[in-house]
């Protein structure tokens, strides 16, 4: 398999389509659903990080940590969120997120995964 994707998010439903949509681009998912995301990430290195901001832990806590480790601070972090907060994504961008981008998601999220872990 390819690059390593970490997918945190607390719906199950959720990580598990992306997850499937990570694999058929030839990448290796791992999903987190119980915001293990720091950790999880300090383990298996990920290319990319699919972050969620509205977890058990505030997502913009974890981007922070995510940013701060240097187990981590290389990892690509795409912001996924529901929130539509004005000032949101600048404030993603500013705290390190790579892109940002609001659920639903198109298709083109995935190829941004895909080009940002450097899959072929």
């Amino acid at each position: 398999m390819g690059p390593t994707v970490l997918i945190s998010d607390d719906d199950p439903t959720l990580t598990e389509l992306l997850s499937y949509a990570v694999a058929a681009r030839g990448m290796s998912p791992i999903a987190d659903i119980s915001s293990q995301t720091l950790e999880l990430a300090k383990r298996h290195r990920p290319a990319v990080i699919i972050l969620d901001l509205d977890q058990l832990i505030d997502g913009m806590v974890v981007l922070a940590q995510l940013r701060a480790a240097p187990e981590t601070c290389d990892a690509k972090v795409i912001v996924l969120t529901g929130h539509h907060a004005e000032g949101l994504r600048e404030q993603c961008l500013e705290l390190g997120a790579h892109d940002f981008y609001r659920k639903p998601f198109s298709p083109e999220f995935i190829q941004r995964v895909a080009t940002l872990a450097g899959a072929k």
